[in-house]
């Protein structure tokens, strides 16, 4: 063993099995209280390393054999266990984890043997396998990713980077398991340690990248909160202004028509107390709940919707103050007007949307229906500009699946309806 492996390789076996033990526990089970994760971390790496020193020693006193390869199971299988003792939880879920984990092993040595096969061919291959060709390197990167993937599933993250920038870092992590794989496999091991650094260098770099896109997305939905909240005063303003106009001409109109009631038919009195009326309708401020955010947002929206020959019908019953966050409130609910918006312009006859948000018994249900043109189900979008929209029901589905709610949505002839509900806690 040379000093390059001994320095190198070994510690990135060491990491890269620890990060597998660890993101298997997380993505599962909660951490047991008074452990925090650095303390998690450096525990499961010491049983590792222990692990190691065993597997090392049984290597040099058994022969290759199907007794040796069970028995590494079995050994591989109770360290897992004894890494899951930081972890609260049922026994059972431990146990099954445990057989889930000799499940990757299994999936990562197939594919990294396969490959093997592929690029080296049968003689080659025959050859590492009697030679006892340690694989573990190279295995471990890929049960590695392998837990990667399990672990954002679980986790539920979603990603704020553009699909450009996601198939340029799949192209990268692809392109460094095959460099890895060429250098395991040629038994550089100098450059395995150095390319494993690299390999964490650029997972940092992936995580700041996306952190830095998560922010971007998080300033673009408080920007667009500052602008409907802009809008909303700028709304509540001109509303004033407008009342003090016709608070200031409503004397001259009742004096005037105190004239008229002696002197013209009451046919044009009626119309002129009418016109009355219509001005008086024309200042009125819409107010749909005491919940400041939802309120502008709906009436943004609603104004919109007036503007456009929309028919809007909307019911709010829900307290000041919700479980959900007023960004995800702001871009959830912007999102169900703007898809119902988009298809009512598609319309060529009735235009309508009903809204409608209830709060009871500890639930918040959420019901829109709008009509639509009958010849486009499905929820891309229909304008030029395609890749500056219909990201509306991703993001929608996103807030959905945060709170984990319930969505269910059908068209209907010419209807599309929508209703969501969440669980509060």
């Amino acid at each position: 063993m040379g000093l390059g492996e001994i320095l190198l390789v070994k510690p990135a076996f060491l990491i890269t099995t620890g990060l597998v033990h660890y993101l298997l526990g997380v993505s599962f089970l909660p951490i047991k209280t008074g452990f925090n994760k650095k303390r998690v971390f450096s525990g499961i790496l010491i049983t590792i390393f222990c692990y190691r020193v065993l597997n090392n020693y049984l290597l040099t006193i058994l022969a290759p054999s199907s007794f040796r390869a069970v028995l590494f199971y079995s050994i591989s299988y109770l360290f897992f266990l004894s890494n899951m003792r930081f972890f609260a939880g049922k026994i059972h879920l431990k146990l099954f984890l445990g057989f889930f984990y000799l499940s990757v092993i299994t999936i990562s040595e197939t594919l990294m043997w396969g490959a093997v096969l592929y690029f080296v061919g049968n003689e080659r291959t025959t050859q590492l396998v009697l030679v006892e060709w340690d694989s573990g390197a190279i295995t471990s990167y890929i049960m590695l990713l392998i837990t990667c993937l399990i672990w954002r599933a679980r986790l539920g993250k979603h990603s704020y980077l553009s699909k450009k920038i996601m198939a340029i870092h799949t192209s990268i992590i692809v392109l460094c398991i095959f460099l890895g794989f060429t250098l395991v496999l040629r038994e550089n091991f100098i450059s395995v340690g150095i390319f494993s650094i690299v390999l964490i260098l650029f997972f940092i770099y992936f995580r700041i990248v996306e952190d830095t896109s998560r922010k971007i997305h998080s300033y673009r939905l408080d920007e667009e909160k500052n602008r409907l909240m802009k809008d909303h005063y700028d709304q509540i303003e001109a509303y004033q202004q407008k009342i003090q106009i016709l608070r200031h001409d409503m004397k001259h109109q009742l004096i005037h028509l105190r004239g008229q009631v002696e002197k013209k038919p009451r046919s044009l009195i009626i119309q002129h107390v009418d016109g009355m009326l219509d001005e008086i309708d024309q200042v009125q401020n819409q107010h749909f709940t005491d919940h400041e955010a939802v309120n502008i947002i709906v009436g943004h929206k609603y104004r919109r919707g007036q503007e456009a020959g929309v028919a809007c019908s909307v019911t709010i019953e829900i307290p000041p103050v919700l479980s959900l966050e007023e960004r995800d409130l702001i871009a959830l609910i912007g999102n169900l007007f703007d898809n119902a918006l988009e298809a009512c312009d598609y319309c060529q006859e009735e235009k309508q949307i009903s809204f409608r948000m209830v709060q009871r018994h500890g639930c918040l249900a959420i019901r829109l229906e709008n009509t639509t043109d009958g010849t486009h189900q499905s929820f891309r979008t229909r304008k030029k500009e395609k890749q500056m929209h219909g990201f509306g029901m991703k993001s929608i589905l996103e807030i959905v699946q945060k709170y984990a709610g319930k969505i269910d949505y059908s068209w209907i002839e010419n209807r599309f309806i929508l209703e969501i509900t969440f669980f509060e806690d």
